[in-house]
């Protein structure tokens, strides 16, 4: 019987390196049908299952393979990062901890490992603790390089995350998500000028598309300008995310008669947005998991006369597809601060408050500046109702912080605090600030800088539904400096409280300047600190002025440019329309 298990394992093998999973699969379950607990047929036919996406079914078989060989170390690993992969960090956690403990080896994988699961459950320094363990042992392991440069931008360290992501990129020029991870968070940091940042992205065209140019197709597409165009949209936020916050206004009043609407979601996840989104659309494709190559022959396939591309340089772009340049005219529009340094992306979509005139050398695509607002809001359906100012019971000011703590920088706590300082009586809310070291660190800031803890009220982040209460309990939202707010301060003028903006040079420190601008806000937008301070002061000090504008806000914005859907919707197609009749008037 050992031998038939034995030849039998072995061809099974034979196909599972050559692509024949069927073949390979059949023979692993011949083998399991004598010897069930057979570790090794256990842990490839799980590896198999890994390969063809059915991860859950995987566990059972990894954990068999585990049980039966715990002196094999893949065993160990294997399963742990199924483990991580299937949304279980406490139970990898757990295991790893008890492999370490049982003689799995002190190397670098079992510490990386460690680390993703300190991560998942947003103990960031136990991470980077891990990760920094697993850098002793391999210094130069490039996944370990990304991941704790990760863990350091949730701490709100960018430089030092930009630091890992170069030392990852050092060791694999084309380590793919360190690079865009060092690009995203060269936006974040206040030290790269502009053009230094600017010409780190057009880095990334040199590396990574440069070498597809020459396979690049002559679009078939007809040049015709009135005719109903193919419009494509690529997103992995097609769900309860900012972004889809504000494309779904688009989605839902796009002129059917003139635009066909294509989307392209890079995810699995779905949610109630996401079913809302494939009711406006008239194509749905879910391209989680298919190459660059093969997403950018469908759209081609498709007939796609406009790509547009959500996402930039964040988690789950595509934009690589959009390197093999699968339409004629490709622009990049709100999922990201910045340019994407492609020469395939012709246009980004923006407005003259977020890009001023002489932004343009900033950019690699042309800038198409919509009238009025950069974008359309939507609030969500489960919004609370005003209530009377907080200040007017409390008789004292509640300033609020409503975006995530990892962008609340040192000049921010600096800039606060001569507003907290100069109002003794106010106090300061700090939302999705978690328990533990990032909480402790902002609060010993403040009080270095004389503001006591009792001053400041921490909350953890919590779900939609409750978040959004939380705005009830503050008189004034102050933005962050290092990275402006986007859908906060849209929901935080929705619930009546106005923000306090630091309007910068770059597109990432303006937009809550143009959100303000279009609303009929933009006095509350300053141009100077010592200006951000006065007017934060001079808005707190006028109550009865206060709990008027919180009264009328809301009806305000609602009639504003802001959140008039269908005449937002009209200014895109027609800078859309626009893009594509350039491109009709160039020589084929």
């Amino acid at each position: 019987m050992s031998f038939y298990i034995d030849t039998t394992f072995q061809k099974a093998i034979g196909h599972h390196q050559n692509g024949e999973l069927q073949d390979a699969e059949r023979l692993y379950r011949v083998i399991l049908q004598e010897q069930p607990n057979h570790a090794e047929t256990n842990h490839n036919l799980g590896i198999l299952a890994v390969q063809v996406g059915q991860i859950v079914a995987a566990l059972p078989h990894l954990r068999m393979a585990l049980e039966a060989s715990p002196h094999v170390h893949q065993h160990w690993m294997s399963f742990v990062d199924t483990l991580i992969r299937v949304g279980q960090p406490d139970t990898a956690q757990k295991v790893l901890i008890q492999g370490l403990q049982q003689g799995l080896p002190d190397y670098v994988n079992a510490h990386y490992n460690l680390g993703i699961t300190f991560y998942e459950q947003r103990r960031y320094s136990d991470a980077i603790a891990s990760y920094h363990r697993a850098l002793e042992i391999e210094p130069e392991h490039v996944k370990t390089l990304n991941n704790l440069g990760e863990a350091l931008s949730a701490l709100g360290a960018s430089d030092e995350a930009i630091a890992c992501f170069e030392k990852a990129l050092e060791n694999k020029p084309d380590y793919l998500n360190a690079y865009h991870n060092l690009l995203l968070r060269m936006q974040y940091s206040i030290l790269p000028t502009q053009r230094e940042v600017f010409a780190r992205h057009t880095g990334f065209a040199e590396t990574f598309e440069a070498p597809l140019k020459a396979s690049w197709h002559c679009p078939s597409n007809t040049r015709t300008f009135d005719k109903r165009l193919k419009i494509g949209y690529v997103s992995a936020d097609f769900r309860n995310h900012a972004v889809a916050t504000f494309i779904e206004p688009v989605l839902a009043n796009h002129d059917k008669s003139a635009f066909e609407i294509f989307c392209y979601f890079n995810d699995s996840r779905q949610d109630k947005v996401t079913e809302r989104i494939q009711i406006y659309v008239d194509h749905w494709f879910c391209c989680l998991g298919i190459s660059d190559e093969e997403l950018a022959e469908r759209i081609r396939s498709d007939g796609i006369d406009i790509l547009i591309d959500l996402s930039g340089h964040t988690a789950g772009n595509r934009l690589l597809t959009f390197a093999h340049k699968p339409a004629p005219v490709q622009l990049t529009y709100l999922g990201y601060p910045g340019t994407t340094g492609l020469s395939a992306m012709d246009y980004r979509i923006t407005d003259l408050y977020a890009d001023p005139h002489g932004s343009e050398q900033y950019y690699s695509e042309k800038l198409l500046r919509l009238p009025n607002s950069l974008c359309c809001f939507r609030p969500v359906i489960d919004m609370p109702e005003i209530m009377p100012l907080p200040a007017l019971v409390n008789e004292f000011i509640t300033f609020g912080s409503f975006n995530n703590s990892s962008k609340i920088d040192q000049s921010t706590i600096s800039l606060w605090t001569e507003i907290l300082i100069a109002l003794p009586s106010s106090r300061l809310l700090m939302t999705t600030t978690p328990e533990g070291e990032r909480r402790e660190s902002i609060a010993k800031k403040f009080e270095d800088a004389g503001v006591a803890r009792n001053r400041i009220t921490f909350r953890e982040t919590v779900p939609s539904h409750e978040f959004h209460q939380l705005f009830q309990l503050a008189d004034i939202a102050l933005d962050p400096l290092l990275i402006t707010g986007g859908t906060t301060t849209c929901e935080s003028l929705w619930m009546g409280v106005p923000v306090i903006v630091l309007v910068g040079q770059r597109f990432i420190h303006r937009v809550g300047y143009s959100f303000l601008s279009s609303a009929g806000l933009s006095h509350f937008g300053a141009l100077t600190k010592e200006e951000y301070v006065r007017i934060a002061l001079e808005t707190a000090a006028d109550i009865p002025r206060l709990a008027k504008l919180r009264d009328s806000m809301r009806a305000q914005i609602t009639a504003s440019p802001l959140m008039d859907q269908a005449r937002f919707t009209c200014h895109f197609e027609k800078a859309l329309r626009d893009a594509w009749k350039n491109w009709c008037n160039t020589t084929n």
